[in-house]
């Protein structure tokens, strides 16, 4: 199949849909573009974020769209799908909804307090050399139109903190009855998405883009991590990377 994924490689959505699309066995391109970048690029398909997924006959501008792609091409090809159930339905579209944006308010919040040098590495990954040229020239502009953007600031981190902080609780609790996934007993839609949007807290080190290790980021995002230290439902999301992200480029180079 001739697919394009188009990203920004740090995204968590974007995580979600690449780590899809693998596990369903999809052969697909991923093409990243930095932050501001990919407007221009998802323009023409009248989108405005990522991730995209551009298929021969269709383009799909919506991560649970990109899921339900997912499921039914593993489906289609007697693979086990992600969306089988109505509760592992529901229960995506809840961690998509109701997670992902927390995550990415604290993320961003404590990234931006890194240098340049330590946090563009991984940022810049796999994007076009002169996206990632323009993209350290001109960063200080993007961090203040990102800041304004998801309206980041102290508060709103706090509170971003305690939001995912009660969704990691919650999957907690939701785990203690001795099931070893969100939903049962089998590897859903639900565990990919919440491990994936999980993952800049957890640091996987299974993850594609290399997220940098607790000690690596600024003494208040260590501070902020460390709320989250041995947390059950963070253990949770390194064990479904541990045994569940298959990257096919990785493996190639290894």
């Amino acid at each position: 199949m001739n697919a394009r994924l188009i990203t920004i490689g740090i995204s968590h959505y974007c995580e979600v849909a690449r780590w899809a699309l693998q596990y369903a066995g999809v052969d697909f391109r991923e093409e990243r573009h930095l932050q501001g970048f990919h407007r221009r690029v998802l323009r023409p398909m009248n989108a405005r974020t990522v991730p995209v997924l551009v298929l021969p006959d269709r383009v799909l501008t919506e991560t649970y769209d990109i899921l339900q792609f997912a499921h039914t091409w593993a489906v289609g090809r007697g693979r086990h799908g992600l969306l089988e159930t109505p509760k592992e339905q529901e229960s995506t579209r809840e961690i998509l909804a109701n997670f992902g944006p927390p995550v990415r308010l604290f993320f961003y919040h404590y990234a931006f307090q890194l240098p340049k040098s330590e946090i563009l590495p991984t940022n810049n990954r796999g994007a076009p050399w002169w996206q990632r040229v323009v993209f350290r020239l001109s960063y200080d502009k993007v961090e203040s139109i990102m800041r304004q953007y998801y309206a980041i600031d102290d508060a709103s981190a706090a509170e971003a903190i305690e939001r995912c902080r009660a969704t990691l609780d919650d999957v907690a609790a939701r785990l203690s009855d001795g099931r070893r996934y969100l939903c049962g007993h089998r590897f859903s839609a639900a565990d990919l998405s919440f491990a994936a949007m999980a993952a800049p807290l957890a640091a996987p080190p299974e993850h594609p883009m290399q997220l940098p290790p607790s000690e690596a980021w600024s003494a208040p995002m260590r501070d902020a991590l460390a709320r989250f230290d041995e947390h059950p439902a963070l253990e949770f999301v390194r064990r479904l990377y541990r045994e569940h992200r298959y990257d096919p480029s990785q493996h190639a180079a290894a």
